[in-house]
């Protein structure tokens, strides 16, 4: 995957947003890959919805 090779361009970033997120597929990945940085994602209310809880409320 391409995030495990971009070490560098996370190494300093604590969080990040996933705007208009779908699944939520890009934060999950950067979350798995770096635990340390706090994920959230946003999209309409009807999209967010139909997703499932993923270390979280």
């Amino acid at each position: 995957m391409a995030i495990r090779g971009s070490a560098k361009v996370f190494d300093e970033i604590a969080s990040l947003v996933d705007v208009a997120t779908g699944t939520g597929a890009a934060a999950q990945a950067v979350a798995a890959v770096f635990p340390s940085i706090k994920c959230m994602v946003l999209d309409l209310p009807q999209v967010i919805d139909a997703l499932a809880p993923v270390n979280g409320p």
